[in-house]
Order: structure tokens, then C-alpha cells, then sequence
């Protein structure tokens, strides 16, 4: 923001190791009431650091926004979010449309993002060639924002001329194959190798699943069909 004292802290959480975790509740103690912090991926933490979460939050007199890419309502009913954590923001959430259902609204928020990449990457670059931002408006943006945010930084850092070509288009291509390479659940399609020892394949599947689940235990275990203390045990083997 322009005025330096109100500031956006953005916190995205993949992991839910306990180090990084102890950091977020630091950081979320030291802002100060002018901030505003945002915070995606809270459904990948256990459902014991949402509510430790929650409490924290509960504690500062900062803005919050939460962003989840799911209904939380249907993540709540699944588990996937802490009581309390759902009803510390329930009665103000705003749901968004997919970015696919708002492609009129692509060329605006690209032009933000190629601003604030070239910020951060000292670039800079005046604007997308025409087979580029075609190929942006036909991508199917199944991450929203996360998505166009993520394939913006590439382009800007991968482009040294004035204008980003075709030549970060295979990029954008892998994205696509990523995405055509999914199961109907959501989750990638990998190879496995069975001309192994049953329990070498077993650890494999583990080791897939949890990371699938971005390292989330419970989550893992219940996809696995085993408690939490079973994938424990099965990951100390």
C-alpha cells in the first residue's frame, strides 16, 4: 500500500512442520493493528496448529483474510478445518467465482501482476506479446490467482527483452499437462514400480499420498484408509 504504516503481510502455508509453524504464530503476534495479514493453505495444517491458530488470532487486533481455493463450508464438513478456526470467520466469508468464469477480468489483473513483477525482479518488460495473452485467456486457471500469480513471476523472470514472447510458452504447456495428468479426485496420476518388496511399495505409496496432501497426516491417513497412529508408526518403520 502507498502509506507505509498500513502493509499487507501475505502468508502462504504448504508444510505443516512445527519449526515453520511456531514462526507464523510469531510473525502473526508482532503485526501491528495497521496491517494486514493474509493467509492462504490453513487447511494444510493439522487441525491441532488451526486451533492454536485460531487462538492466536483471536489474540491481535490486526485484519485477517483467509483464502481457501475450496468452499470452506464443504472443507469443515470434511474435517479439513478446525471448528473453531470456521467459526471465527464464518459469518464474513465472500466467495469469489474461479477466475475461469471471469476471463473478462484477466487482462486487469495480468497488468497488475507484470507491474509488481518487474518490481520485484528489477525488469522492464511493457506487456505481453498477442499469441501469449491468447494462450493465457484460454488456460483453464484451476488454482485462480495462485495460478496466473505463479506463471506471471516465470514469465517476467525468464523474459529479457521488452515484451514477453512464445518462448515461455512451453511453461504454460507443462501447466496444462500437469493438469490433464490428474484423477478424477483431484490428485496427480504417478508411475509406480511393483517389482519391488511389498514394504518398500508401501512406504512409496505413503510418501506420495502425504505429499500429495501437502504433508497433512490426517488427511493422508484418511485417503490411506489407517488412523493417524498407524501412518505414524508406519513412517518411524
Amino acid at each position: 500500500l502507498s502509506d507505509s504504516s498500513q502493509s499487507l503481510v501475505e502468508i502462504c502455508i504448504r508444510r505443516t512442520g512445527e519449526t515453520a509453524f511456531q514462526s507464523l504464530l510469531a510473525l502473526i503476534a508482532v503485526c501491528d493493528e495497521a496491517q494486514t495479514i493474509y493467509i492462504s493453505g490453513a487447511e494444510n495444517l493439522s487441525l491441532a496448529q488451526q486451533a492454536e491458530l485460531t487462538m492466536a488470532l483471536d489474540q491481535v487486533k490486526h485484519r485477517t483474510v483467509l483464502s481457501f481455493l475450496e468452499d470452506p463450508a464443504d472443507l469443515a464438513e470434511q474435517a479439513r478445518i478446525d471448528k473453531k478456526l470456521y467459526s471465527f470467520f464464518r459469518k464474513n466469508i465472500i466467495h469469489m467465482a474461479p477466475l475461469q468464469e471471469r476471463r473478462a477480468d484477466l487482462e486487469r489483473y495480468i497488468h497488475a501482476l507484470l507491474v509488481a513483477c518487474n518490481e520485484k525482479y528489477g525488469k522492464q518488460i511493457v506487456g505481453l506479446r498477442p499469441e501469449v495473452a491468447e494462450a493465457l485467456v484460454q488456460h483453464s486457471w484451476e488454482r485462480n490467482l495462485f495460478e496466473l500469480k505463479s506463471i506471471m513471476e516465470q514469465f517476467v523472470q525468464h523474459t529479457s527483452g521488452e515484451y514477453v514472447d512464445s518462448t515461455v510458452l512451453p511453461m504454460l504447456h507443462e501447466l496444462q499437462q500437469s493438469h490433464a495428468g490428474k484423477t478424477a479426485s483431484g490428485h496427480e496420476l504417478v508411475e509406480l514400480n511393483i517389482h519391488r518388496p511389498l514394504d518398500e511399495i508401501e512406504k512409496e505409496i505413503i510418501r506420495i499420498v502425504l505429499e500429495q496432501e501437502g504433508m497433512n497426516q490426517s488427511q493422508a491417513a484418511n485417503r490411506l484408509g489407517i488412523n493417524r497412529s498407524t501412518l505414524w508408526r508406519k513412517l518411524k518403520e
